[in-house]
């Protein structure tokens, strides 16, 4: 925890040079999580953040401006309000990184995704190229069993209209080809169902990997977006911190010339303090009369002349004031040419 005392008098961690500053006039605190805050100590002519008086604590946001007395406090250049501003930061680095890593992931799985969709679609091709032949080899046979069927058909006719054994044998041998042929076609369609078992596999497995490749795609398109908006980010709060770091220079510069110009006004209210000691030296043995001359000669109101120079010395300009000396010296010089003639 950070915290600054601010006041009048030398044994504050920061001495403001002004009668509107109380001894110990306020504290500014952060705290180990860098939040800042300003704590008024009591004074007398009060703490203001944005115009507003306060009392006790309140927690400011970096562009708070804060005011004791006549000048605005630089306290952004006492603290350092911007660790939120580093965590934002490391936090939009860290979105970024993440969104790196999407990315980098998604150009992997979308590479392997392509590579299974390539193999998937050429078995896929493989496997209805052979379903096809086998189908086609499937019809053949079953074609065969019915033309040998049909011829044994015939020739068992002909056997027993003829008697002749020989149109028996070569029916039974066409019965068997056609046995044969429906055997061969039968283990034919077993391999089409299989085949066609292989093939839905293979469509299913297509479909997922297509799946994984669109959501994939949608996950790039989240980084990306995710990479903009943290580029967004970033540059919001670097116009922020400049935007900041232009209020403080700001601030410190009017602290920097408040401090001029009080430093002025005191050596100012000095002088005019021993100015009013020499008139008043100077004019020790005056009577009116020597008021009213004096007046006259530097055009005032002749009413009430002492109180008219001396209000003059208080509220006029250096300059003025020492005309007003020049003349009281010159007629003080006349009157001692005077008395210094009368005595001869």
């Amino acid at each position: 925890m950070k915290v600054i005392t601010i006041g009048r008098i030398q044994d504050n961690d920061i001495v403001v040079n002004d009668v509107s500053v109380s001894y110990h006039h306020l504290q500014l605190v952060q705290n180990d999580n860098g939040n800042c805050s300003v704590v008024d100590l009591g004074s007398t002519n009060g703490t203001f953040v944005n115009g507003q008086r306060i009392t006790g604590e309140v927690y400011l946001k970096p562009n708070d401006v804060v005011q004791i007395g006549s000048m605005q406090l630089p306290w952004q250049s006492y603290l350092n309000p911007k660790l939120k501003s580093k965590r934002i930061v490391w936090y939009i680095v860290t979105v970024v990184v993440m969104a790196l890593l999407v990315v980098g992931v998604y150009f992997y799985v979308n590479y392997k995704n392509k590579k299974e969709l390539e193999k998937l679609e050429k078995q896929e091709q493989i496997q209805t190229i052979k379903e096809n032949e086998l189908k086609e080899q499937y019809q053949q046979k079953l074609s065969e069993a019915v033309n040998y069927k049909k011829q044994a058909e015939d020739l068992y006719q002909q056997a027993i209209k003829t008697g002749d054994e020989t149109y028996r044998k070569l029916a039974d041998e066409k019965k068997r080809l056609s046995e044969q042929a429906t055997t061969e076609a039968n283990s034919l369609n077993n391999k089409i169902e299989q085949l066609q078992k292989q093939l839905t596999k293979a469509q299913t497995d297509k479909q997922l990997a297509e799946q994984k490749a669109r959501d994939a795609e949608k996950a790039k398109i989240d980084a990306e977006n995710r990479m903009r908006n943290a580029e967004i980010e970033k540059d919001n709060a670097e116009s922020k911190r400049i935007i900041a770091e232009n209020r403080e220079k700001i601030a410190s510069d009017k602290v920097k010339k408040d401090s001029i110009k009080i430093k002025e006004l005191e050596t100012l209210k000095d002088n005019r303090s021993k100015m009013l000691n020499n008139f008043l030296q100077m004019t020790a043995n005056f009577n009116e009369e020597d008021y009213k001359a004096v007046c006259s000669e530097l055009g005032y109101s002749t009413k009430n002349a002492k109180d008219v120079l001396v209000q003059k010395i208080i509220d006029t300009n250096i300059t003025e004031i020492q005309g007003i000396l020049n003349v009281v010296k010159k007629h003080n010089k006349e009157k001692e040419n005077i008395k210094i003639t009368g005595q001869t």
